[in-house]
């Protein structure tokens, strides 16, 4: 047993020992070697281009709209969104609600 899991764990994944943010789902995603199961090669390969689509995206609005100082964040209920300063939205942000009482807002 202690072979077979040698031969189909990771031990240079990223280690986390605790939560459910981002870290933990990509940490599981690269604890199975790759090559060992081809469906998860694919999670992985469509995984790391949804978050480069994601990151790509930022970087587009926050050079498109400097003036609303566009953030990148996380959450467990959320996923990935936009925080940004309160200005009026552009069309592209589909859905902006105010974030808690930060005077920030947040759009997907």
């Amino acid at each position: 047993l202690l072979t077979e899991l040698d031969r189909v764990l990771d031990s240079e994944s990223p280690q986390v020992s605790s939560g459910n943010g981002p870290m933990v789902q990509v940490a599981l995603m690269y604890a199975v070697r790759p090559n060992v199961s081809p469906l998860l090669d694919v999670a992985r390969q469509t995984w790391n281009e949804a978050l480069e689509h994601i990151h790509a995206l930022h970087r587009s609005y926050a050079v498109k709209y400097p003036e609303m100082s566009v953030k990148l964040e996380f959450t467990e209920r959320r996923g990935w969104h936009l925080s940004h300063a309160p200005n009026c939205a552009p069309a592209e942000f589909l859905r902006t609600a105010a974030k808690g009482s930060s005077g920030r807002q947040m759009s997907t």
